[in-house]
């Protein structure tokens, strides 16, 4: 994400308030359970990050901020370009091996 925002900062700065957990942890949908385990308290504190509300509306903030500097870049509309995708298999027949394409397209 921080290559696509002008401004590195907005991914720094959530970077750094989300580097105790890890990546599995930070990406993860169903990371609930994990903060309710004994082994939480012995990386990261739950009163100073989820527990607490400032910190919680702060990274939200932050990832609005993130969301909306990036958003520009994954919006928009998306020409479909028939002759770039021919010539892209073109491409592709002569450096891959024939046992990798399947196209009926000879």
């Amino acid at each position: 994400m921080a290559n696509f925002v002008e401004d590195g900062s907005i991914y720094q700065q959530l970077e750094d308030k989300l580097a105790p957990f890890s990546v599995f942890i930070r990406y993860s949908l169903d990371a609930c359970s994990i903060f309710f385990t004994s082994e939480f308290s012995s990386w990261a504190k739950y009163s100073a990050t989820i527990g607490n509300n400032s910190w919680v509306l702060s990274v939200r903030d932050d990832l609005q901020q993130l969301m909306d500097a990036a958003g520009p870049e994954f919006s928009g509309e998306f020409v479909f370009d028939v002759g770039h995708w021919i010539k892209m298999e073109d491409f592709l027949r002569t450096v891959a091996p024939k046992k990798y394409l399947t196209s009926k397209r000879s």
